[in-house]
Order: C-alpha cells, then sequence, then structure tokens
C-alpha cells in the first residue's frame, strides 16, 4: 500500500524537541551565563546528531488526520481544565501556583516563607513554554499558552500511538485515552471483600488507586491531573520503541537526559522499559558507547545538582520527609496478609490480563512478545517499593510501559491470529477497562454543566506555592523546595 509521503521525520524531530525546548529555557534561566552555555550546547548539538541520524521515512497519515488529531487534542485539553477552560482537578492549585510563581517571580524562582528563602526544586519542564509567555504577556497568556503547548505534546502523543499501533490515526487518538486497567470491576470488589483500609459505604464510581496502595492511572485521569508527567512518558514511551533499534543507545540517552525536569518518575519507568527489553532482546549491551552519551554527562550532572538540593539538612529541618516505605508498611495498607492479596489481584486487574491475551496471541520471540514480556517486567518492578504520600513512583513511572500495554492491545486486537474466541472475550475485557475514563469523561462533564469545581482552583490569580491551600506547602513542602545552601543555589545558579 503506497502511503502519501508526509511526517514521519518531522514527527521524530518534533518530539525530541518538545522535551528539550523546556530543558534549554530551564538552562538558559537559571545557570550561570558559563555554565548555561556549557549545558545548551550538548543538547543542542545531540538533538541535531539524533535529527540528522533519524530516517526520512513516509508514515500513514494524511494531513486531514493530523489535523483531526490536532483538533481532538486541543478540545480533549480544554475539558480536562487545561488553561482554565473547564474546571479543575485539585491537583490544579499546585500547578496553577508553580506557574504563577515562574511568570511573577524572578528566576531562578526563590519562595519567601517568612524570614527563610526556598529556592523552587520542582519538575519545571511541563510549565516553563508558558512562563515565558507569561514573563512578555502576563498570567493570563501563560495559561492559554500553556493549553496550546500540552495540546501539542498530546497530538504527538496520539500520532506515536498510532504509528506504533498500526491504527488510523482518526481512531487510534480516541482509543488511546479510553484505554483503562479493570478498575470499574475491581474497585467494588475490593470493598465488598473488605480488602482495603478504607471501610465507608460502597461506591462504584472508578476510584483508580481502588487498592489504596497503587495506582496505574487511565489517559485520560493522567491528563487530567497531571499532564506534564503523562507527556514525559508518552512521548518517550513513542521516542524509544519507534526510533530505529540502532538508534535506541542515543534515543534513551537523550531522555534519560530531558526526563527528570519534567518527571523524574518517567524517566525511571524509561529505563526499566530499556532495561527489560533489550534483556529480552537478547542484546550484549545495553548501551553502546556513543557521542551522545558522552557530550550529555554536563548538562545530567546539572540536573542532578539542581535536585540534589533536595536533600539538604536545611529542607529536612523544616518540612516533613518524603515517605520510602515498603508496600506492606503504606500507611493506606490493610496489613501484610491483605496487602500481598492486594497486590495478586492488582497484577490480574490492572495489567495481568491485558497480557495474557496479548501473549497468547504473539509467538514467544518475536518483537511483540518480547516488548509485552518487558512492559509487564517493568510494571512489576515498580510496586514492591512506594515513594511519597500517594505513591507516586508507581503512579508516574507506569506512563512508559503502560503506553506499550495499550500499544500491544490495539495490535493483538486487530491483528488476524488471535482465535475468534478469545478475541470476543478480549474485547469484552477491553470494553470493561474503557468505563473508567468514560465515567471520569462524564465525571468532569457533570462538573463543567453544573459549574460545581473546588473554589480553590483559580486559574487566575492564583497565591504563590508558599501559600498552597490546605497546608500544601507546609505538608509537602520538601516535594517543591531545596536550599539556598546547596551546591546548585551557591555555584551555577544566576
Amino acid at each position: 500500500m503506497n502511503h502519501p509521503k508526509t511526517l514521519r521525520w518531522s514527527l521524530g524531530l518534533l518530539s525530541l524537541l518538545y522535551p528539550a525546548l523546556p530543558l534549554l529555557i530551564f538552562f538558559a534561566g537559571w545557570l550561570r551565563p558559563g555554565y548555561a552555555l556549557l549545558s545548551v550546547v550538548p543538547v543542542l548539538f545531540c538533538l541535531r546528531h539524533l535529527a540528522r541520524a533519524w530516517p526520512a521515512e513516509a508514515v500513514p497519515f494524511r494531513p486531514g488526520e493530523i489535523v483531526l488529531v490536532a483538533a481532538f487534542s486541543l478540545a480533549l485539553t480544554a475539558f480536562a481544565g487545561i488553561g482554565g477552560l473547564a474546571p479543575q482537578s485539585t491537583d490544579w492549585i499546585k500547578h496553577n501556583a508553580v506557574l504563577y510563581d515562574l511568570v511573577n517571580l524572578p528566576w531562578p524562582v526563590v519562595l519567601a516563607d517568612g524570614p527563610a528563602r526556598w529556592p523552587l526544586v520542582y519538575y519545571l519542564a511541563y510549565y516553563l513554554p508558558a512562563a515565558v509567555a507569561g514573563k512578555l504577556a502576563g498570567y493570563a497568556v501563560a495559561q492559554a499558552v500553556l493549553w496550546l503547548w500540552t495540546s501539542l505534546g498530546v497530538t504527538l502523543a496520539g500520532l506515536w500511538f498510532a504509528r506504533l499501533a498500526r491504527l488510523p490515526a482518526r481512531i487510534a487518538a480516541p482509543a488511546f485515552f479510553l484505554f483503562a486497567g479493570l478498575v470499574f470491576v475491581a474497585n467494588p470488589l475490593v470493598q465488598i471483600l473488605g480488602l482495603t483500609s478504607h471501610h465507608d459505604r460502597l461506591e462504584f464510581y472508578p476510584n483508580e488507586s481502588w487498592t489504596w496502595i497503587w495506582q496505574f492511572p487511565s489517559h485520560y485521569w493522567m491528563l487530567e491531573w497531571a499532564p506534564g508527567q503523562a507527556l514525559a512518558g508518552w512521548l518517550s514511551a513513542g521516542l524509544f520503541l519507534g526510533a530505529p533499534r540502532a538508534l535506541r543507545p542515543a534515543v534513551l540517552v537523550f531522555l534519560v537526559v530531558c526526563d527528570p525536569l519534567w518527571s523524574p518518575f518517567a524517566a525511571v519507568g524509561l529505563c526499566l522499559l530499556a532495561f527489560f527489553l533489550w534483556w529480552r532482546e537478547g542484546s550484549e549491551r545495553l548501551v553502546k558507547p556513543s557521542v551522545p552519551f558522552l557530550a550529555l554527562i554536563f548538562p545530567f550532572g546539572v540536573l542532578a545538582a539542581f535536585y540534589a538540593a533536595k536533600l539538604s539538612p536545611d529542607v529536612a529541618a523544616r518540612f516533613p520527609k518524603i515517605p520510602i516505605t515498603w508496600f506492606f508498611s503504606f500507611p493506606d495498607a490493610p496489613g501484610p496478609l491483605k496487602s500481598v492479596v492486594l497486590l495478586l489481584l492488582f497484577v490480574g486487574f490492572e495489567f495481568g490480563l491485558y497480557l495474557w491475551f496479548i501473549r497468547a496471541r504473539f509467538l514467544r520471540g518475536g518483537a511483540e512478545r518480547n516488548l509485552a514480556d518487558a512492559c509487564g517486567l517493568a510494571l512489576l518492578s515498580l510496586l514492591p517499593v512506594t515513594v511519597g504520600g500517594f505513591n507516586d513512583l508507581s503512579m508516574r513511572a507506569c506512563t512508559v510501559p503502560w503506553f506499550g500495554v495499550a500499544l500491544l492491545t490495539a495490535r493483538a486486537l486487530t491483528s488476524s491470529g488471535l482465535a475468534p474466541r478469545l478475541r470476543r472475550w478480549f474485547w469484552v475485557l477491553i470494553l470493561l477497562g474503557a468505563l473508567t475514563p468514560l465515567i471520569e469523561v462524564a465525571h468532569q462533564g457533570y462538573h463543567l454543566v453544573t459549574r460545581r469545581y473546588d473554589p480553590r482552583v483559580v486559574p487566575h490569580g492564583t497565591p504563590a506555592v508558599v501559600h498552597m491551600a490546605d497546608g500544601g506547602f507546609n505538608d509537602y513542602g520538601a516535594q517543591y523546595v531545596g536550599s539556598t545552601n546547596s551546591f546548585f543555589a551557591r555555584h551555577l545558579a544566576r
């Protein structure tokens, strides 16, 4: 079949530029000029290296399909509340506060907490292009640019999913946001069995964290609550899996440098998937020596120093520590035995059943089977240890291997090698999973129609991070700040 010669090379290049642009803004805005130059040049050099090496081949996207995906992305992101165009989830108290400070305070941002001063040390990449626009034209413009910036990322993610899942783009983009685990079934089941530590009345509204320990959210939920971290995972998965095999080591290194400023946990998910995939494929070496790997050592070191500012005794003395524990010791765990039962149910209902059908379809040793095994092992690796008050590790790092499970599900369902009886049951499984994002969309639609939403979420005129509602800064300040006495603040920052 002859496809129109359109945008594969441009898709790869845009997807490389998208995570890199905020990194360049950060280096230019946070570092002293010499260190900024030493950080920006390697990133630009590696971008050029990857762009020249990326093959200029055609993909099955007609211009009309790309326009449809872009329009869908604009509508969906607006509906999800990005840019303040619709009711927002309570996580936007944080998102809006970070954006507000980035627009209104000098860079590097330093927060005033009474007599104390705390540098803002956070996953800033998602907000930075919009913050630049806000510096020039005001906070309201920053919100509008954040919506457009997010829509571009969702468009790129949708096109990658279409290409890798081998679906028409106009079908793949909506299907991507309908994919989810069997939350609708598992949530009432664990309540009926009394397996969780919460004993409220039975609720059938799909609680994505139905175990109260782990959560592998639907793609729509991630867009509504944590779009920056979602985009980091989706685009990393698309770029890494879509890159020619010879280029994967260089792409991985480039993304491991870009991703931490977007989402450190997404970088963890990417590394886990890459490790297990190369292990299943039988590669002799995990990463081959390459020029990008050597050139990016300095900017990666700068980001490591940026986050190391959180480890200061000053921060530990002022704010509660970020909790790290085994899953059965998690604050919401119902006890060791029930936690183990919940672990088994979580594996089965969230991704195990999908992988069983996928593995039944694809032969051992094939590319799809290897990817399925790698995704399953990566997801399993996220379960023993919990990090953060809501176990942010599993919730954010799953985005990369979860993208892989979604595309393999599409491939298995649309391929001709699945037995009719298995195909029917597979459809039942997928439709049950789709109930969760559909109910979440209905819930958001109800808020949009009735205008019932959290009054604290006010995108225009949000207070600074240090004044976040409900003691958010006092309770979770260790997530947002570093120390003025850190190496980064004293030697690298402007």
